[in-house]
């Protein structure tokens, strides 16, 4: 399965990347707000911002997963799937998101 077509998968069957944009774009916010008038950020630079952390977060995520599957099955997405469904890594990475903080 190749990085975009995991975006995919996770956009179709989650919502994992929608919860990490919203938690995201809180944290920024926030961040923003507690900056002088003079150094906040327009909303275009923190959905940039929150972009660049989204890609982040999916990129690390699909490393991660790419390392699990075995070598002769990383281009296979019914493996990947598989995978995924056996280990339940929807369901615990949208709780991770669910409980992640930002510093």
């Amino acid at each position: 399965m190749t990085y975009d077509e995991f975006i995919a998968y996770l956009r179709q069957n989650s919502r994992i990347i929608d919860d990490f944009i919203s938690k995201a774009t809180t944290y920024m916010n926030t961040q923003n707000e507690q900056q002088d008038p003079e150094q906040r950020r327009a909303a275009m630079d923190i959905e940039f911002a929150v972009d660049g952390m989204r890609r982040q977060f999916t990129s690390d995520l699909y490393t991660n997963l790419h390392g699990k599957i075995a070598r002769d099955h990383v281009n296979d997405e019914a493996a990947w799937i598989a995978y995924l469904e056996e280990n339940d890594i929807l369901d615990s990475v949208s709780e991770s998101v669910a409980e992640m903080e930002f510093e």
